[in-house]
């Protein structure tokens, strides 16, 4: 009870903090591929922190796709044709930096956060990551023989069960959010 009086006190105080102070400044911009940029600054650490929201998630997932959308955004974590996983582990730890891709049900967001004296190596790891993946067979195979055995139903825990079971009740079989993959079906995955 005391953990979570105090984590409430400190939201308060953070809200109070930001109602006096007002909201930082948000500047709008649309390049010419018709991409939209939000950007504001905060505070006075010199770090910048990047978040892309790609609008695909498990809602575009088609019949026979289903974990598409989750692997694909984990396949592109571990390498690229510049840096091997090791490497782009070995260069974000070196620059005090995270760098993250994350799928679920409505989009995938990649997340970038790095100090300002090292803006053009982390920009060099984000772009080699998302424009030059390498997917590699052997280490796609093994995520997915670890979604198969964490997925199925005699394994799974409580929580788990009740999402897949609620979201087939919800939406049903006709959605995408109500179909959960099969192990023929993601066991057919290749790297291609």
């Amino acid at each position: 009870m005391k953990k979570t009086f105090t984590l409430f006190a400190a939201v308060l105080a953070a809200l109070a903090a930001t109602a006096q102070t007002g909201l930082p400044a948000i500047e709008k911009y649309k390049l010419k591929n018709g991409l939209e940029v939000l950007f504001t600054e905060y505070g006075s650490m010199p770090v910048t922190h990047v978040s892309l929201f790609v609008n695909t998630g498990k809602k575009n997932e088609t019949p026979g796709q289903q974990l598409m959308a989750e692997l694909t955004a984990n396949a592109l974590q571990l390498g690229s044709e510049r840096y091997d996983r090791m490497a782009s582990d070995a260069l974000e730890q070196e620059l005090g930096g995270t760098f993250s891709i994350d799928a679920n049900d409505n989009l995938t967001s990649i997340s970038l956060s790095f100090p300002n004296t090292d803006a053009e190596r982390a920009m060099d790891l984000s772009a080699s990551t998302l424009l030059k993946p390498k997917f590699p067979e052997a280490e796609i195979k093994q995520y997915i023989s670890q979604q198969v055995n964490y997925n199925n139903p005699g394994r799974m825990d409580i929580t788990a069960l009740t999402k897949m079971y609620g979201d087939f009740f919800v939406f049903g079989s006709a959605h995408p959010l109500g179909r959960h993959f099969y192990p023929a079906q993601l066991n057919k995955v290749t790297p291609a």
